[in-house]
């Protein structure tokens, strides 16, 4: 770029080399054993660095040496070093995709190393440490004791909603392919929004079926109010504490919330208040769901007025990357968080396809309505959240795939 005249700018960054001693939990630097570190190529191809390496001379710095691009090389490297002086008993690591849910690491001595690394099935990308350090591994290694380091977990909600679940993966060590089976956009009839919003001074009970219902209700509402006092006197019910968080983010208090995040329960405590009978109720909900809770509440006398805010549909992944990648390998576990997520599922099942050899991952739904789903349309079931909650769905996971 400075060649042709690009403005470019430099952020700085963490080496490689830093960032692999970092997850494997080997300082580069002790006190006790070394007070220097070499960064070196390890190329496998001498002839693509402009200055041959020394291995001999490296091996009498007692210096501790991290070595890139050296996985194809590395027999080489270990007998010069060796020849230089260094002990056989040197430890060493080889670091395979530091800081990804795919990361290994392989700790041996000079003289076993490469046979270790060929057992292990360990190639590049990988950075090789080679000193006294290693040995400090064994007390300080934390990355690689996260319960779920080294699974790939699909993670099959829609992109808006899916960051939250794959971060709370990530953390415990996953690797998460997102495949988003449903899209959710605002879809709001403006003549069912203007008679709702006439009325809201006359209704008792504002209850929200979803997530995605409390964002695209208050989007709407607060377009035509200013202020939030516009929404009266109503008492607030959510269908679960994932649905009641979003709802207080708006600063709004939520009196129902069930033990268990179903459609049936809700409906359950709403009527146990004793307020259902001639009560107005309005339901928030997209253009899927809410039937069960709305017959609920219509069998407890209730006035109830539906108010559908998203359209939930299907997505098409016969082209997309993660997609290939899912099919060609296949994953640990995927996860549904819905039953318009399990319906798309089967209806692409031609395009989602595993390839022969490639890992059958073990199916998890986040409650009974999603399970219920699995179960009629063929699916297996692997696993249920005991609570209806990302919490529970991540908790149930993590035993399943541990026991």
């Amino acid at each position: 770029m400075a060649k042709d005249n690009v403005p470019y700018e430099i952020v700085p960054g963490v080496s490689a080399s830093l960032a692999a001693g970092a997850y494997a939990g080997i300082p580069l630097t002790h006190r006790d054993v070394s007070s220097s570190v070499i960064l070196v190529t390890g190329h496998e191809d001498p002839s693509k660095t402009a200055v041959p390496v020394d291995w001999q001379a490296l091996a009498r710095t007692k210096s501790t040496l991290c070595v890139y691009m050296g996985m194809g090389n590395l027999a080489f490297i270990v007998g010069e070093l060796i020849k230089g002086g260094l002990s056989v008993e040197t430890p060493v690591a080889c670091v395979q995709w530091a800081s990804l849910g795919r990361q290994k690491t392989c700790v041996a001595t000079l003289d076993t190393i490469v046979t270790r690394v060929e057992e292990a099935g360990l190639t590049a990308p990988a950075i090789i440490v080679v000193g006294e350090v290693v040995r400090f591994r064994e007390s300080i290694s934390w990355f690689e004791q996260k319960p779920l380091l080294g699974r790939r977990v699909v993670v099959t909600r829609n992109l808006e909603r899916a960051g939250e679940l794959a971060s709370r993966l990530e953390a415990l060590g996953a690797e998460v392919l997102s495949l988003p089976m449903i899209s959710v956009s605002k879809s709001i009839d403006p003549a069912v929004q203007e008679e709702i919003f006439e009325e809201l001074g006359s209704y008792e009970w504002l209850v929200f079926s979803s997530v995605n219902g409390v964002k695209y209700f208050f989007e709407a509402f607060f377009e035509k109010f200013e202020d939030s006092r516009s929404l009266g006197f109503m008492r607030i019910a959510a269908v679960g504490e994932s649905t009641a968080r979003a709802i207080r983010k708006y600063r709004f208090n939520v009196e129902i919330v069930p033990e268990k995040a179903v459609a049936e329960e809700l409906a359950k405590t709403l009527v146990e208040t004793g307020s259902m009978d001639s009560s107005k109720v309005v339901v928030v909900t997209g253009n899927l769901g809410g039937k069960v809770l709305i017959d609920k509440l219509n069998e407890a006398q209730a006035i109830v007025d539906r108010f559908p805010v998203y359209t939930t549909e299907k997505t098409d992944l016969s082209q997309n990357i993660v997609a290939t990648d899912f099919k060609k390998k296949g994953a640990d576990a995927i996860l549904f968080t819905s039953s318009s997520g399990v319906r798309s599922f089967v209806g692409q099942a031609s395009a989602l396809k595993l390839e022969e050899g490639s890992q059958r991952p073990l199916a998890g739904s986040i409650g009974p309505i999603t399970s219920k789903t699995m179960k009629k349309l063929g699916m297996p079931l692997d696993f249920e959240a005991k609570e209806s909650s990302l919490d529970g769905l991540i908790e149930s996971l993590i035993t399943k795939l541990n026991s």
